[in-house]
């Protein structure tokens, strides 16, 4: 067991979530740029940024009716055996509090 990885893994994960808001708060600001700029593109040295939509939906009652009884047919289906459970390995993290 190689302490060091584990060490390199809280480090990564603690790096990885101050970049994400990092990123999320410079994401607003290039998107501003982006709305103002001609066809909602802008190129520099860096690369080029363009200004993409993605679609979502908001489906009727109904739909969202049949969506709640697939749901609870799907929990039938796991109490009964009948789904296939499948599993994936991950690792979870409690970190140490250092005094």
């Amino acid at each position: 067991m190689e302490i060091k990885y584990y060490q390199r893994y809280v480090e990564i994960k603690e790096a990885k979530k101050l970049l994400e808001l990092e990123e999320d708060l410079i994401k607003k600001e290039i998107l501003h740029d982006l709305e103002v700029a001609p066809e909602g593109k802008i190129a520099n040295e860096f690369g080029k940024f363009n200004r993409s939509t993605r679609k979502t939906y908001k489906y009727s009652e109904k739909v969202d009716e049949l969506n709640e009884m697939i749901k609870m047919r799907k929990v039938d289906e796991e109490e009964q055996g009948i789904a296939e459970k499948v599993e994936t390995y991950y690792i979870t993290l409690t970190k140490n509090h250092v005094k």
